[in-house]
């Protein structure tokens, strides 16, 4: 065996000293030598192997140089003195961060005449949802089909979506949060679910759902792979949504739609960072008014309608009803941000700019 390890007769001259480095506290000298063994193997650097070299002077063996042929490639960490990596910063403070830089004036927060025309009329935006035949196939009632076909129209709609126009960015945002609510075995488990977990879908229910809808997928959606891929991206997705919107009200997520589409995700960590970035962010986004904002131009409403509207359409779910002062009700799990709250922030701005005024007068 041509092993890198070769035996030499004990030689009289004084055994090679063992460095320092290799002097253990260890009582069996097996195991020391096995674990500087394979930590020469790891890393064969200069001075693990003038280490384990000297160790086996003293036992008679000479260790031989090991070729290029037996040097595993090494990583860069692995060298002497090799420069340490500079720590990238952390991505949520990266994504967060950006929401800290939006002010009242911001162009994110401003709308178009067009884009709040939409958002007086939501049934302009469930017109084409409405309007979208189920999808062709031989429907048996008693296996469910009706429940699929209501499933898949809605599947066949999401993918129709592009992100390149507000109509349709509304959608993505509406339809990503249905996924992620009808994720949930309940209304009530989906409402108790404060900080927007991702439920648990296991592969057996991703595979009877697949199986169930297999008739009305796309066919970019066609096989099982790429039908589970395309559903955790909605499901997960869904929850960042459904988080902003407990902690900001739905109608801002219109208002930040630019900073959130679905491919701009990536970080919207749920509360767990240690730099509290999160909460900074919501308690500065609250401080310029984006929810109450998003209340007074009819944002807020717009999503509960539209998020109402779809959710109708899966089999099962309850229907809205309307409170005791005769107002549609919010989405379960969901508040309305009232508009006096948006007149209060108006009203503090214009004292403030009065007290400015009076300050600059008097100085």
């Amino acid at each position: 065996m041509n092993l890198p390890l070769g035996h030499t007769p004990r030689s009289p001259a004084t055994p090679t000293p063992i460095p320092n480095l290799c002097r253990s506290n260890t009582t069996n000298p097996e195991v020391f030598f096995s674990g500087m063994f394979l930590d020469f193997l790891r890393k064969d650097d200069p001075t693990t192997h003038a280490a384990l070299a000297g160790i086996l002077a003293t036992r008679g063996y000479k260790l031989a140089p090991i070729s290029k042929a037996y040097r595993k490639r090494r990583n860069p960490s692995d060298l002497q003195g090799a420069v340490p990596k500079r720590k990238r910063p952390l991505s949520s403070l990266n994504w967060w961060g950006r929401f800290l830089k939006i002010t009242e004036d911001s162009a994110q927060l401003q709308l178009r005449e067009e884009e709040q025309v939409l958002i007086d009329d939501p049934t302009s935006l469930l017109r084409e949802i409405h309007g979208k035949k189920r999808p062709t196939a031989n429907i048996d009632p008693d296996t469910g089909g009706q429940d699929n076909a209501a499933y898949g129209k809605l599947f066949l709609y999401t993918m129709s979506l592009e992100v390149d126009a507000f109509r349709n960015n509304v959608m993505q945002i509406v339809m990503r949060l249905f996924y992620f609510v009808i994720s949930h075995n309940s209304i009530n488990d989906f409402t108790n679910n404060t900080i927007c977990r991702l439920p648990s879908l296991f592969p057996k229910d991703i595979d009877k759902l697949h199986k169930r809808m297999k008739l009305f997928l796309p066919s970019e959606c066609a096989t099982l792979a790429k039908f589970q891929d395309k559903l955790r991206d909605l499901r997960s997705t869904g929850s960042s949504y459904a988080y902003l919107g407990k902690r900001l009200g739905l109608g801002s997520l219109i208002l930040l739609r630019d900073l959130i589409a679905p491919a701009q995700l990536w970080a919207c960590t749920k509360g767990a960072e240690k730099s509290g970035i999160s909460e900074s962010a919501f308690e500065h986004l609250v401080a310029i008014g984006v929810p109450a904002r998003a209340a007074c131009i009819g944002a807020d409403r717009l999503v509960h309608t539209l998020l109402w509207e779809v959710c109708a359409m899966s089999p099962g779910f309850p229907k809205r009803k309307k409170n005791k002062e005769g107002e549609w009700e919010a989405f379960p799990g969901f508040d309305y941000t009232r508009q006096k709250e948006w007149e209060v922030v108006e009203e503090a701005s214009v004292i403030g700019a009065a007290s400015v005024l009076e300050d600059e007068e008097a100085g």
